[in-house]
């Protein structure tokens, strides 16, 4: 995993179904830009025409090409080929025909299995690129999708984003997730939970999962940022449930490798709904993806502040002379010294007693 995480991410991006240009550019990128592979690299870097990406339901919608964004718009100085297929992405990207965004980051908007019709929120939604996905599976029917931000800013530029594609399906509203007031009904009566048939809950996270295109997470990442997230992580998730429609389907998804961002979230959000939630086999939704089932073993771990460690990063051992003083991990909640206990770290942070829940 390591070696993945030290090569560069590919370049992505999603064709706008609702922009006039989308057939033109499925043939644009399927033939015209279907250079030769291994005609051109730069410093060794082969440079590949685009792919499209075999899993995704709509037929050459989301394309890939294999390599380093760096790489590619470097190239585009070198290569008449690639200047030309360089600058029909800048160009349709300004102009909102296509959308540049990550595959792994399509995979949250594909499991929630949107269809034409349905109400959809998008709980942190900025900055937009899964909330455009949305629109494109409402495929411009009745439907509708509330894309949500806390921050002001972001929501404008949420605003700015959307204006690109359509509104006419969207409404940006700016409110903290976990405070979300809910929807009015026909009769305008404020209706606080059980309004929305579909929920996206893509919260804030350490974001650890993301090295590849940011390779600063190695200086600023240290094991505290999961454990102080928690508690916003867990919030969001619950009011999320709540405002999900009996038979309706929320995705929780975070850009994180750890288990504290992850199932220990979904493990308490399932123990306080008590039965009211079950989890979705991904594999019925999405047949072929490649996945790992969710832990059911985790340890939680601490460090203190140092001289050494002013943020607690994992460090070298032979850089302190008391290294278990200075972190240390813990299998369950009653191992954790009393000072710890809390706010710090929480009981719900460790694996249930019961995996199968």
């Amino acid at each position: 995993m390591m070696a993945c995480l030290e090569t560069p991410l590919p370049v992505c991006f999603r064709l706008n179904l609702d922009g006039l240009e989308s057939e033109r550019l499925k043939k644009l990128f399927g033939e015209t830009y279907q250079f030769e592979i291994g005609k051109y690299n730069h410093n060794g870097v082969t440079i590949y025409p685009p792919k499209p990406i075999s899993w995704y339901p709509q037929d050459k919608t989301a394309w890939q090409v294999d390599c380093g964004r760096t790489a590619f718009s470097k190239s585009a100085h070198q290569f008449d080929e690639v200047r030309d297929f360089h600058a029909c992405l800048l160009k349709h990207t300004e102009f909102g025909n296509i959308d540049r965004q990550e595959a792994v980051s399509m995979l949250p908007v594909l499991l929630l299995n949107v269809k034409p019709g349905l109400k959809i929120l998008d709980m942190c939604a900025s900055p937009g690129s899964k909330t455009t996905q949305i629109i494109d599976l409402l495929q411009n029917e009745k439907g509708m999708v509330v894309a949500n931000d806390m921050n002001k800013k972001r929501a404008y530029m949420l605003v700015h984003r959307l204006s690109r594609n359509t509104l006419q399906s969207a409404v940006v509203t700016c409110s903290p997730g976990q405070e979300f007031p809910g929807l009015y009904d026909a009769a305008g009566q404020l209706q606080v939970n059980n309004v929305f048939d579909r929920v996206l809950c893509d919260v804030p996270c350490s974001g650890d999962g993301t090295l590849r295109k940011n390779q600063s997470l190695w200086r600023d990442w240290h094991i505290g940022q999961g454990l102080t997230l928690f508690n916003t992580q867990l919030q969001l998730a619950l009011r999320g449930a709540s405002l999900l429609q009996v038979g309706g389907t929320m995705v929780y998804s975070t850009c994180s490798f750890n288990p504290i961002e992850d199932e220990a979230v979904v493990a308490e959000l399932l123990r306080r709904c008590n039965g009211a939630l079950e989890i979705v086999d991904a594999s019925a939704i999405l047949p072929g993806l490649k996945f790992r089932e969710g832990r059911t073993k985790w340890r939680v771990g601490w460090r203190s502040k140092s001289r050494a460690t002013s943020k607690g990063h994992i460090i070298n051992k032979v850089q302190v002379e008391d290294e278990t003083f200075l972190h240390q991990w813990f299998d369950v909640y009653d191992e954790v010294p009393n000072q710890l206990q809390g706010d710090r770290i929480q009981r719900a942070m460790f694996p249930p007693s019961n995996p199968s829940m």
